[in-house]
Parts: C-alpha cells; sequence; structure tokens
C-alpha cells in the first residue's frame, strides 16, 4: 500500500458518507442564516457587510457567506446541494490532512486510521453535512493544529512551523472568531511544555505567526467597521456573545451538566478509546509507553484535556464549542495505536471487531424493520434501499471474519463502510419521513408558483424569512415603508407581507391611500417561527 492508495480510499470513504443525500431534506436549523447573505451579496455586490433581509447582520464573521457565494456561483444553482457543499468539501480537505500527516509520522496505517476517524465521528457526522460554520471551522483550525504538529515533531524550522500554520488559523478567525486560539495554545503550550521547549514561544517567528493570522482577519474588520452607519456594530455584538457566555444570568444548573456530557458524546464511537488512554493501567495493558517515557503522548494528554475543561466549565457553554478537539484527539488516538505493542494491538483488534459485529446488527435489523414503516409513496424506494442495507452488512460481516495481515487497516475501512451503511439507512428509511415535517420549502415553492419566470416579488417587512432562499432571486425584500415606491407602477404585481401586518389598520390605511385597494391573491401558509401566514397582494390586479 502506498500514501496515495490511503488517501484515495479515504476520499471514497468521504464520498459515501457525506455525499449521498446532501440535497434530501430542506435546509434546517442555523443553515438559511449561513446562505443568505451570500446571496444578498451576489444581488447587492456587497461583499463586506452580511446582511438579512436587507439589514447588516454582524453575528458571524463572513468567511461561510462568501463560500456559499462561491459555491452558489459555480455550480449555477440555489439548491440544498450547493449550500452544502463547502462544508463537505471542508471536510474532505481536513480528512486528507489528517491522513497525510499520520502517513507521514505514524506510517500509512496511522494515516487511514486518522483520516476514517475524523470521518466517522458523530459530531462530524451531524455537523459535516449542513451549510454550517462548524465544518469550517473544525477544517481550518484542524488544518493549521496538524501542520503545526506536523512541522514541530519533524524538527524542522521555528519559521515553519508558526508561519505556515497562521494561515488557516487566520482563516478561521474569518469564520468562527477567535476562540480556537484557546484550543491551540493549550495543545501548543502543553507540547512544548512537555519537551522542555517553552522558549520557541518568545521565537520571532512565533510573533510574526500572530501577525499573519490578524493580516489575514484584520482587512475585514476594518472595511467592515468602515462599510455601516455604526462602524463599531460588529465589535459590539461579538463582545455582547462573548460577554453573554460568561454571564450567568441565564444559566441552566440541569443544562450544564447535560451539555459536558454530550460534547463528549460528539467523539463517540470514538470517545470510549479515547478515555481509556488516560488511564495508566490501561496503557500498561496495551503496551504504551509511559507518559514520561513518552513526552509526546503527555503533552497531547495534558493539552486536549486542558482545552477540554476550558470551554465545558463555562456553564453557558454549548456543547458544539468543543468541537474542534475532535482533531487534536483524531491525533492522540493515532498516536496511541500506533505506539502499542503487538500483544496490544491483537487485544485493540478483538475488541475493535465485537464492536462492529455489534454496531452493524444493529443496523441490519434497523434495516429490515424500516420497510414495515415507510412512508406510503415512498414504500418500494425504502424497500429497496434499506435491501442495499442489508447486503451492505452482510459483506460487512463477513470481511470481519477474515484474519491475518493488516487487520487494523480492514477493521479501519469496515468502520468507514458502517457509516456509509448508517447514512444510506437514514436516507432510504428516515428522510421520507423529516420531508413529511418541512416547513421552510413548502412556503418557498408556494411563493415561486405565483410568479412568472422572470417576475419578482417583494416580501415587506419580513425580516428573517428561511423560505426566501426557496423563492430566491424572485423575492426582493423591502424592510421599511421607506423603501415603498410612490407610484403603483412601480409597485410589483406580487406584494407579500405578514397577514397579521396587513390586518392592521394603520399599516392597511397607508396602502391603500397611496395604491388603492388591492386585491388578495393568495394566502399562504408559514408553519416556521410560529406559524405565521402571509398574504399575497395585488396593487395591478
Amino acid at each position: 500500500m502506498k500514501s496515495w492508495h490511503v488517501l484515495l480510499a479515504v476520499v471514497i470513504c468521504w464520498a459515501a458518507i457525506y455525499l449521498p443525500g446532501l440535497s434530501s431534506l430542506e435546509l434546517r436549523g442555523e443553515e438559511p442564516r449561513r446562505v443568505l447573505p451570500g446571496m444578498e451579496m451576489m444581488q447587492t455586490s456587497d461583499w463586506i457587510t452580511p446582511r438579512i433581509a436587507g439589514e447588516d447582520y454582524h453575528r458571524k464573521p463572513p468567511l461561510v457567506n462568501w463560500l456559499a457565494a462561491a459555491s452558489f456561483s459555480v455550480t449555477g444553482t440555489y439548491s440544498e446541494w450547493a449550500a452544502r457543499l463547502p462544508s463537505v468539501l471542508s471536510v474532505l480537505a481536513l480528512a486528507l490532512t489528517a491522513a497525510a500527516v499520520g502517513c507521514r509520522l505514524y506510517g500509512l496505517s496511522g494515516g487511514l486510521f486518522a483520516g476514517v476517524v475524523l470521518l466517522t465521528n458523530i459530531g462530524m457526522l451531524e455537523k459535516g453535512r449542513l451549510a454550517e460554520i462548524e465544518p469550517l471551522y473544525i477544517a481550518l483550525f484542524g488544518i493549521g493544529w496538524l501542520l503545526w504538529f506536523l512541522l514541530w515533531r519533524e524538527e524542522k524550522s521555528p519559521w515553519l512551523y508558526w508561519l505556515v500554520p497562521s494561515v488557516p488559523l487566520g482563516l478561521a478567525i474569518l469564520a468562527k472568531g477567535p476562540v480556537h486560539l484557546v484550543f491551540f495554545y493549550a495543545l501548543v503550550v502543553c507540547l512544548l511544555g512537555a519537551k522542555k521547549q517553552k522558549k520557541a514561544l518568545l521565537h520571532p517567528a512565533h510573533w510574526l505567526g500572530i501577525g499573519v493570522q490578524l493580516a489575514v482577519a484584520l482587512p475585514w474588520f476594518l472595511a467592515s467597521s468602515s462599510n455601516t452607519s455604526d462602524g463599531g456594530a460588529a465589535a459590539g455584538t461579538w463582545m455582547d456573545q462573548i460577554t453573554s457566555r460568561l454571564a450567568l444570568d441565564d444559566v441552566s444548573w440541569v443544562g450544564w451538566p447535560i451539555a459536558i456530557v454530550q460534547a463528549a458524546v460528539n467523539f463517540l464511537p470514538w470517545a470510549v478509546p479515547l478515555v481509556m488512554l488516560y488511564f495508566a493501567r490501561f496503557r500498561e495493558r496495551v503496551g504504551i509507553p509511559s507518559r514520561e517515557q513518552d513526552l509526546v503522548l503527555d503533552g497531547l494528554l495534558r493539552g486536549l484535556l486542558i482545552a477540554f475543561l476550558l470551554i465545558v466549565l463555562i456553564p453557558t457553554s454549548r456543547p458544539r464549542f468543543t468541537l474542534p478537539l475532535m482533531v487534536p484527539a483524531t491525533l492522540l488516538l493515532t498516536h496511541g495505536v500506533a505506539m502499542m505493542a503487538d500483544a496490544g494491538r491483537e487485544s485493540l483488534v478483538v475488541w475493535w471487531r465485537r464492536v462492529l459485529r455489534g454496531l452493524l446488527l444493529l443496523v441490519g435489523i434497523a434495516a429490515v424493520v424500516a420497510p414495515f414503516f415507510a412512508v406510503v409513496d415512498a414504500r418500494l424506494t425504502t424497500a429497496v434501499g434499506c435491501g442495499v442495507v442489508v447486503v451492505g452488512v452482510w459483506i460487512l460481516w463477513h470481511l470481519l471474519a477474515i484474519h491475518g495481515e493488516g487487520q487494523i487497516d480492514r477493521l479501519t475501512l469496515v468502520t468507514g463502510s458502517w457509516a456509509a451503511m448508517v447514512v444510506a439507512f437514514f436516507v432510504f428509511a428516515a428522510v421520507p419521513h423529516l420531508q413529511l415535517r418541512e416547513k421552510i420549502k413548502p412556503t418557498g415553492l408556494a411563493v415561486k408558483s405565483l410568479l412568472e419566470p422572470d417576475e419578482k416579488a417583494v416580501l415587506y417587512k419580513g425580516g428573517y424569512q428561511p423560505f426566501v432562499f426557496y423563492a430566491w432571486p424572485q423575492v426582493e425584500e423591502w424592510p421599511s415603508w421607506d423603501n415603498v415606491p410612490s407610484s403603483v407602477d412601480q409597485m410589483p404585481r406580487v406584494f407579500l407581507m405578514e397577514k397579521k401586518d396587513w390586518e392592521k389598520k394603520s399599516e392597511r390605511k397607508k396602502f391603500i391611500k397611496r395604491f388603492g385597494e388591492p386585491v388578495v391573491l393568495r394566502e399562504i401558509a408559514n408553519e416556521w417561527g410560529g406559524g405565521k401566514p402571509l398574504v399575497a397582494l395585488g396593487f395591478k390586479e
């Protein structure tokens, strides 16, 4: 096996896990907030200030918005697939980097193991297929930290291991702000301390690296400050977010311990062996050198634990805040497996095979049962898809029975294939049920059905409305009365507003006085955000 074989295997695993059904569900959660500003940037050509519904949106930096706009431009379509493409490509870039670093430091098996671990943990499976900030943020931090670790381990010049990672770390600031630097320095300081190299922090290359990070992020911040009427709005919003996380006013003292557990659960199934590495008796049993003998292991164990505790011990912390730590956690696991004695690896293989058989059994049983509960219109598709999953589980089950050379590699590939089976089961069995509960897409398509192909409607005082994604670019948003023209000839044929606003006498009177009594073209259900229906008005009928 050669290194390119490892990278190809990682790409195949990624494609099997992260591409199927990528556009099968509507945008959900915070996804519309990540892509709508990018769409408005394309419309206004203002690439500095993110906006939603015509209003400045300063809660997050714009890198994810820029990438969404780039994806829409390259693919030529406004679709869920195009919206989520930057996220899955970020996951691929991170997995390939981890595999390449693993190959350099721990051999081909270590590279394959590192790449697959990153692709198959719960946190990445949940976030990596969404148009969210986390996949991009995790990837940029992870690539930066992995490059630092590789160059430092290979004893390269400080000018390399401080400057090369500074570019992705600076881009990570443009993705979500500078919180990832807490993780980076917790790990770096512990590793340098373990090797008694803390003086490296005083090296000029380190300070220049910090300058490069600022040089990557600062131009946008300065441009944003000068591009808005309130130059300090972005900084003020960010400071409010930071101080709100440190305040204790809204702390759920019951939810806080649960959030800590959830943060650990995000790294399942790999969280179990990761936790075991912290026990000296386990390390001794599997033949891993002691922390005194392996200073890199000592630094990784300390750094990862400190970084994790620094975040989860904040009462207002959220489980997703620790997701970037899946990268050093993966490297720690890879390091531990590489350092195991032969007897320890044999024991690992036995337990790993047992766990995989249990997981395969669960997926197989679920695939057999699912067609009996399938949505009527999708029963045939569900049955065929689940049949494919059952066949896949059967093949993987028999692969587990093969003994001989390359046990770790084989189990790694089976783990990646098992994750692909889980995703396939989700697409064929769960997605049809979830599609029946969609709330955003039906509203957008209903609006679009009122319009001719080249016609535009106006949404008045709509605020943040996710359905706009599905009617774009045929919906223009007017946030206030100042945007309303003085002549009926300048009004669109279809004018949208919330029904409750139209029923207000003061609002209605203004429109009738200026344009006359409109025709109510249609009432449109809008189940998102409390179910505030829309009314489509025609002032030109």
